[in-house]
């Protein structure tokens, strides 16, 4: 198996990478949120010990 990739290769590399960032950051987004909310403090005792 070779090294190389081809350009299309590479490409669909990037945007598998910049897909699963853009994931991340809204599930950081939401969990954040919940945490932040007044209304949630059993969700805060169980998110609380994760972060």
């Amino acid at each position: 198996m070779s090294m190389h990739r081809t350009r299309d290769e590479w490409r669909a590399i990037i945007e598998e990478q910049r897909r699963s960032v853009l994931v991340s950051d809204k599930l950081n987004f939401v969990t954040s949120t919940i945490l932040r909310a007044p209304l949630s403090p059993m969700l805060n005792s169980v998110f609380r010990p994760l972060a």
